[in-house]
């Protein structure tokens, strides 16, 4: 059986000894393919073997990398071999995520589904940041308490609390005044972002 090419479990080796895996694996792969035992490889065919890949010019563009990597561990390049290695593995978990992503859209529910909701108290914070950026979060609660009677959002505004409406008319949610300021911090933040 042929030795397992290097994978993200091996990963937490460093450059040099991933680069020599992947000679390793390199001429028992080839070793197997001439019928030879690919855990016992005669230095002669090993040698055989590594001046091959020195002369190796494969035309797919998909094995590019993957060619040139092997052709570096032949040439005693370890470090750069397993640079390359390490690329090609991490993209490799990558594009298998993406793909994952593409058919199940699993991953992107699950994340869109943690992301917080803006309640209607942030969507009016977002407003008056967007109406003016350099707001401080004492000049938004005055500002929030000129809405009190002008919209239906805000239904009244305490020493501690700001009580506003949720989705519905008839639902009620309250904020303290303390976070405030994150508040206006993550709808400056939205806005930037858009």
């Amino acid at each position: 059986m042929l030795p397992v090419f290097p994978t993200v479990d091996d990963l937490n080796q460093s450059n040099v000894e991933l680069g020599q895996d992947l000679l390793s694996w390199w001429i028992a792969f080839n070793a197997e393919k001439k019928g030879i035992d690919p855990y016992d490889v005669p230095i002669k065919i090993q040698d055989e073997i590594i001046l091959n890949m020195r002369s190796m010019d494969g035309d797919s563009a998909t094995n590019a990398a993957l060619e040139k990597a092997i052709k570096r561990a032949a040439q005693g390049e370890y470090e750069k071999a397993g640079e390359l290695v390490r690329e090609l593995v991490v993209e490799g978990v990558i594009s298998i995520i993406t793909l994952d992503e593409c058919i199940t859209g699993k991953r992107r529910q699950r994340s869109n589904a943690l992301k917080p909701r803006k309640d209607e108290l942030q969507k009016l914070i977002i407003e008056i940041a967007t109406e003016n950026p350099d707001i401080t979060p004492t000049a938004l609660l005055i500002e929030l308490k000129k809405y009190k009677d002008v919209r239906k959002v805000i239904a009244d505004i305490t020493e501690d609390e700001i009580h506003f409406t949720g989705k519905d008319e008839n639902s009620s949610k309250s904020a303290t005044i303390s976070g405030l300021k994150d508040r206006l911090t993550r709808a400056k933040k939205y806005i930037n972002s858009l």
